[in-house]
């Protein structure tokens, strides 16, 4: 039975769910040859994300299926999550600054819950099972389903892990929560890390500003084409296919 929490300091996921479910074991299992590269991702990020916990008492939901995590929603606190010029948080657990948190981040001085006066969480990434298989097997939440051949008991993981951030949110004296998202199309849930724009609409998110979305975050031509051939499959234009779209939850 699949059990929708908020991740604990027992169970810290510094890895994400590019590769499948993991599970305390596997965490710690990398290639050989990306040692160095695993080895300085999780001494940055496990800290960091105990401290995240220490200090706001959450920094993201997961989906557990016995041992396995097989769902996770990231989220941060605003005011102290940083952006690059797009818009979008610099706070990837998988990738290094400025993608990522500085190596140093955790050893910075945080406001407490008390200081910040904009109480504001913004979700990062929201991820279930395998967001790079197939498309025909499981691929990210599109709030439909995880994939079209999961079973009945992972249907939906999206929406629930989307529903306990905002009921852990009301309770714990956050005001809003934000989230930068993109159309529907299948190749931003792959590689991007985030649902759609439906997705956030039906988790009770409306939309506060549409913005372009430069070609240059998309220098590879055959992602380029992908995300014109998908929109043109699905009806949605190429001014709505090449933006960012800025949306909220007042709590």
């Amino acid at each position: 039975m699949v059990e929708i929490k908020p991740m604990d300091k027992g169970c810290v996921l510094w890895r994400c769910l590019h590769g499948g479910p993991l599970s305390m074991e596997t965490m710690e299992q990398w290639p050989a040859d990306q040692h160095d590269n695993w080895k300085r991702l999780r001494a940055r990020n496990v800290p960091l994300i105990k401290k995240l916990i220490s200090t706001y008492g959450n920094c993201a939901m997961v989906a557990q299926d016995g041992d396995e995590i097989i769902g996770m929603l990231r989220f941060y606190p605003k005011a102290m999550t940083p952006t690059n010029e797009q818009g979008l948080i610099c706070f990837c657990m998988q990738q290094f600054h400025p993608a990522g948190a500085a190596d140093d981040f955790v050893e910075q001085h945080w406001p407490s819950f008390e200081e910040i006066e904009d109480k504001t969480l913004v979700v990062h990434c929201v991820m279930a099972s395998r967001p790079f298989a197939d498309e025909k097997a499981t691929r990210l939440c599109d709030g439909n389903c995880l994939g079209r051949q999961e079973a009945g008991a992972r249907k939906g993981i999206g929406s629930k892990l989307a529903k306990a951030m905002v009921e852990w949110a009301k309770e714990n004296g956050w005001k809003k929560i934000e989230v930068t998202t993109h159309p529907d199309l299948n190749i931003f849930y792959g590689i991007t890390g985030s649902a759609g724009k439906t997705f956030w609409k039906k988790a009770g998110f409306r939309v506060t500003a549409v913005r372009p979305m430069s070609k240059e975050l998309w220098p590879d031509e055959n992602a380029r084409a992908l995300i014109h051939s998908q929109a043109k499959k699905a009806g949605i234009s190429s001014h709505e296919a090449w933006s960012f779209y800025d949306m909220e939850c007042v709590l």
